[in-house]
C-alpha cells in the first residue's frame, strides 16, 4: 500500500454504501495524479452516497496491490472500473488483477471489469478476452449511468451487472449486445468540473503540481496520424468566464499557485489568447500543452514568458514537403513551421521538437530534408544558448486512421532511418527515440481484431515485451502482417461495431484516397 499524505480524498465508511467500485489506473501514481480522467471519474462517483470508489495503481507494496483509500485487496469490491489511454496499459492492468487474486480472464472471475478511454473506444476488439464491458463516451456523459447499473446489481453476480449494462447503448457487452455509439458532452460549460483535485504534495506528477484545467475537448484539425481528434470531436472550448472561475476555485481549494493546462491543440482561437492575457494579468504561472505553430506570434511568445513557461513543446512532425502533406498537420507551411520555430528559440525558450519519420511511402531524402532543418535548429539554439530537444517517433499506424488501410512501414526500414538519423544529428542537438519494436506491438494491438484477443491476454500474463509478442503469434498462428499491409479497405475494420461518428468512415476513405494519390503506391521507397 502506497504511503501516501494526500489533499481532497474522498473518505467513505465502505460498510454503508451500496457498492464498492475499484479504479485500478494502470500506471504509476505520479502518472495517475497526471491524469485528468481520474479527477473527473473519482469527482463523479465519489459525489454519489450510494456508491464509494477506491483507486489502485501500478505501485505494489509489501502486502500487494491495495486501495490507496483503505487498503483493501481488489477482491473486495463489487466492479472494477479502469482508464487504458495507451495499448500497453493492458500489461499493468493484467498484472494488477492477477496479483490480486482476480482472474484477467474474463469467463474465469465473478467481479466485472469496465474500461474506458481511448484505445478501448476507438477499437475494444483485441481487449475481449479482459474486458466485461466498454465504455464509449466520455466520462461527464456516461458515467451516472454506469454505475447506476453497478449500483442497482451489487451483491448479484457478473452476469446480472453485466444484463443491465448491455440495456445502455453507449456500452458494448460482448456476447450481449451487438456494439455502442459514443455519447459525448455537448458543452463544457454545463458539465460539473473536479475544482477539488487529488494529489499528494511531497510526488510530484509528470508535469509537476499545479490546478489541472482543461481548455478544450477535440481539435479543430484532422491530422491523418492522430486518433485522439477523431474520437473526441466536435471541438469544444470552455469560456473565458468560466476558465476565470475556475481557476479562481482550483488554486484556491488546492493551495496552488500554478496551472496546468489541457488541450489537443493550443493556442488555436482568440479565447485560448485570452487565457494567457487573464493568467498573466493575475501572475498565475502555467504550464502549457503542445503548442500549434500558425499563432505564436511575438504577442502569444510574451504572455508565454508572462506566465512563466521556459521551455515550449513544439510537434511540427516533418520538415519534409511530402511528409507533411501526408501526415496533414502543416501541409504547404513547411518552411513557415520551420521560421517558427527558429523564432522561438530566438525568443529565447527552450524547445522540445516532436518529429515523425517513417511515413510510408516516403523516402530516405525526406527523413533527410527534417535532419538539415533539425541541424539548422540546433546553431540556433547553440548561437542562443537555448537547449533543443529531438523526440524522433515511427509513424504507429492507429485504429481509425488513414495509416490504419496504409500500414507501417517495415521494422528493418524504421531501424535503419533511426541509425541514419542518429549519425545525421550526433553532437548537435540531445535525441529522444521511440523504440522501433515497441511501435510495432502498439500497432498490432491498436488494428487487431478478435483475432490477437487471446495473444493480447496471454501476453499480458507474461509481463508483455517484443519477443514474447512474436513468440506468442507464431505460436497461435496469428498473422501480424496486416500491421505493414494495412487492413483491407473492403473489409469491415474490427471496430465496427463502435459508431464514434456519423461521418466518420466517409471523411476517413477520402483522407485514405488523398494519401495514396501524394505518394503513389504505398510501398517502400528509398
Amino acid at each position: 500500500m502506497l504511503k501516501l499524505v494526500e489533499l481532497n480524498r474522498v473518505l467513505k465508511n465502505p460498510l454503508r454504501v451500496n457498492a464498492r467500485v475499484a479504479y485500478v489506473y494502470p500506471g504509476k501514481y505520479e502518472v495517475m495524479t497526471s491524469s485528468l480522467a481520474h479527477d473527473i471519474v473519482y469527482m463523479y462517483v465519489n459525489r454519489r452516497d450510494d456508491v464509494y470508489l477506491e483507486r489502485f495503481t501500478a505501485d505494489r507494496g509489501e502486502a500487494g496491490y491495495r486501495s490507496i483509500e483503505t487498503g483493501s485487496p481488489l477482491r473486495d469490491f463489487d466492479a472494477v472500473f479502469t482508464t487504458l489511454h495507451y495499448e500497453l496499459d493492458v500489461v499493468e492492468l493484467v498484472e494488477v488483477l492477477e496479483s490480486s487474486g482476480v482472474p484477467a480472464k474474463r469467463e474465469d472471475r465473478e467481479i466485472p471489469v469496465i474500461a474506458g478511454g481511448p484505445v478501448v473506444m476507438a477499437n475494444p476488439a483485441p481487449y475481449t478476452r479482459i474486458v466485461d464491458a466498454f465504455v464509449v463516451g466520455e466520462v461527464e456523459a456516461t458515467i451516472d449511468r454506469v454505475v447506476d447499473a453497478v449500483s442497482a446489481r451489487a451483491g448479484e453476480r457478473k452476469k446480472a451487472v453485466l444484463e443491465e449494462l448491455s440495456q445502455l447503448d453507449f456500452v458494448y457487452v460482448p456476447g450481449l449486445n451487438e456494439g455502442a455509439v459514443r455519447r459525448y458532452a455537448p458543452s463544457l460549460d454545463d458539465v460539473e468540473y473536479p475544482v477539488r483535485q487529488v494529489f499528494d504534495p511531497d510526488r510530484q506528477p509528470a508535469f509537476g503540481l499545479g490546478f489541472k484545467l482543461e481548455l478544450s475537448r477535440g481539435c479543430l484539425f484532422h491530422c491523418s496520424f492522430c486518433m485522439e481528434s477523431r474520437l473526441f470531436q466536435p471541438f469544444r472550448h470552455r469560456s473565458l468566464q468560466k476558465v476565470v472561475e475556475l481557476v479562481e476555485k482550483g488554486l484556491e481549494y488546492n493551495g496552488l499557485e500554478r496551472v496546468v493546462l489541457y488541450a489537443l491543440s493550443f493556442p488555436v482561437t482568440r479565447e485560448d489568447v485570452k487565457v494567457l492575457e487573464y493568467l498573466s494579468g493575475k501572475g498565475v504561472r502555467a504550464v502549457l500543452p503542445s503548442l500549434r505553430l500558425e499563432k505564436l506570434d511575438d504577442e502569444v511568445l510574451e504572455l508565454i514568458r508572462q506566465v512563466g513557461q521556459r521551455e515550449l513543446t513544439l510537434a511540427p512532425e516533418s520538415f519534409s514537403v511530402l511528409a507533411q502533406r501526408v501526415l496533414m498537420k502543416y501541409p504547404g507551411l513547411v518552411e513557415l513551421a520551420k521560421h517558427k520555430v527558429a523564432s522561438v528559440v530566438r525568443a529565447g525558450f527552450d524547445v522540445k521538437l516532436y518529429l515523425i519519420y517513417g511515413v510510408k511511402g516516403t523516402g530516405v531524402e525526406d527523413v533527410l530534408e527534417t535532419v538539415r532543418a533539425a541541424r539548422e535548429l540546433a546553431g540556433t539554439a547553440k548561437e542562443r544558448g537555448r537547449r533543443l530537444v529531438l523526440s524522433f517517433n515511427p509513424l504507429i499506424p492507429k485504429a481509425r486512421t488513414p495509416f490504419a488501410y496504409i500500414g507501417m512501414m517495415g521494422s528493418d526500414r524504421l531501424s535503419r532511418l533511426e541509425k541514419l538519423i542518429d549519425r545525421e544529428l550526433r553532437g548537435f542537438a540531445r535525441i529522444r527515440e521511440f523504440n522501433v519494436k515497441t511501435s510495432f506491438v502498439q500497432a498490432s494491438i491498436s488494428l487487431g481484431g478478435e483475432q490477437v484477443a487471446d495473444l493480447v491476454l496471454e501476453w499480458s500474463l507474461r509481463g508483455g515485451g517484443y519477443a514474447n509478442w512474436l513468440k506468442l503469434a507464431r505460436d497461435k498462428g496469428v498473422d501480424l502482417r496486416y500491421v505493414y499491409d494495412g487492413l483491407d479497405p473492403e473489409s469491415e475494420p474490427p471496430w465496427s461495431r463502435i459508431v464514434v461518428d456519423r461521418l466518420e468512415e466517409k471523411v476517413l476513405r477520402a483522407q485514405v484516397e488523398a494519401i495514396k494519390h501524394l505518394v503513389g503506391s504505398v510501398g517502400e521507397k528509398e
